[in-house]
């Protein structure tokens, strides 16, 4: 469809990718930021919360997705494990821990899991060092237990994960040895913290740390004093109980609050006092802007060589930075995908001043 523009498809997707057509393209100071931090947990054993800090399309959920593939952690683990990394939001619902619980445990590809935790050389020493709750200890046991045959092995996984969902009957509990559903918000982090410090405690075989991205923690603004209580709870228990290998990433939209210290109201004082690292997002300036767009073109080049913004003029992208007014990424994404389809529909080999201010008012807006 872009074959004029020597691009393989439209470059300027106007919702974050996902899986491996994410890319990261200039702003390679941030991008240094989050690399040293996972590189830092990956590393050392020590539990952080870091916060991502920006305005509405400034890259945050971006950076989330791309930190996430495999290809990219495994390229900053050298000989070490790969990370499990985690993307999830913050959850809007009544009852936020159980949300935020289910909704880790959404992403979890438990077979996966399984297979690497029978790989591990001492997982019963392994499950007694990192709980002293006997309830949590069964539950992880259970999901542990071995079996001969491939039908009974996924059987089993999907009795555990559907006991793990909260929904286990009383024949499930008993073939597990275990006494009660998981329930409280008390079992929620005690299990999830657990089962994180379990799946690391193998330094080889397992996972190198576990990577949690919270986007859209902003959200939190919308719940109840007694549910922003229990976010900072779970925050608070998840990095205390799982001390070694755990980094938080939360991401927050900076227009939700006037400045850094408005979230003191959110963010309680003994979740404050863990963050390790503060991460902004800033809205990049024209300079900035050029750097992106020309590694981000080279990414979707059909024909490689190309160091340039064609089909872009220069003076063009200049001008809609002006009109635009100190735009975020996602904004800029959004006009230069407009301009893109519009000069295909029109079979035009160059997007100018020209076809830029024949289209101003649908790319501006009215003023």
């Amino acid at each position: 469809m872009f074959e004029r523009f020597n691009l393989r498809e439209n470059p300027f997707r106007t919702v974050p990718s996902l899986g491996n057509d994410v890319v990261w393209a200039g702003f390679h100071d941030t991008e240094n930021k989050i690399k040293q931090r996972i590189n830092k947990s990956i590393r050392i054993p020590n539990s952080s919360i870091v916060l991502n800090w920006g305005e509405y399309g400034s890259g945050k959920t971006h950076a989330a997705r791309y930190f996430s593939k495999e290809n990219v952690l495994h390229d900053l683990c050298s000989s070490k494990p790969v990370p499990l990394s985690i993307v999830i939001n913050l959850p809007k619902g009544k009852n936020v821990v159980w949300d935020l619980y289910t909704s880790i445990l959404d992403k979890l590809k438990f077979h996966d899991i399984y297979d690497k935790l029978h790989s591990f050389d001492n997982i019963h020493s392994a499950i007694e060092s990192v709980t002293d709750n006997e309830f949590i200890k069964k539950v992880l046991y259970s999901f542990y237990k071995a079996n001969d045959q491939q039908t009974e092995v996924n059987n089993h996984i999907d009795d555990i994960v559907n006991f793990l969902y909260g929904n286990g009957n009383a024949k499930q509990r008993e073939a597990f040895g275990l006494p009660r559903n998981i329930s409280s918000n008390n079992d929620c982090i005690e299990l999830l913290s657990a089962f994180f410090s379990l799946i690391t405690s193998d330094l080889q075989k397992g996972y190198s740390c576990v990577i949690l991205w919270i986007d859209e923690f902003e959200d939190v603004t919308m719940q109840t004093a007694a549910n922003v209580t229990a976010v900072n709870s779970f925050i608070r228990g998840m990095i205390d109980k799982a001390p070694s290998n755990l980094l938080m990433f939360i991401n927050f939209t900076q227009s939700a609050f006037a400045n850094v210290s408005d979230l003191s109201a959110y963010l309680q004082e003994a979740v404050r006092s863990r963050v390790k690292e503060r991460i902004e997002f800033s809205l990049p300036n024209q300079v900035q802007f050029l750097e992106y767009l020309i590694e981000l073109l080279g990414f979707y080049r059909l024909k490689k060589g190309e160091n340039d913004i064609k089909p872009f003029k220069q003076d063009m992208i200049c001008q809609l930075i002006s009109d635009l007014d100190n735009p975020s990424i996602r904004r800029f994404n959004e006009a230069l995908s407009y301009l893109l389809e519009i000069a295909d529909l029109d079979e035009k080999d160059t997007i100018d001043m020209a076809l830029y201010n024949e289209n101003k008012s649908d790319i501006i807006g009215w003023k």
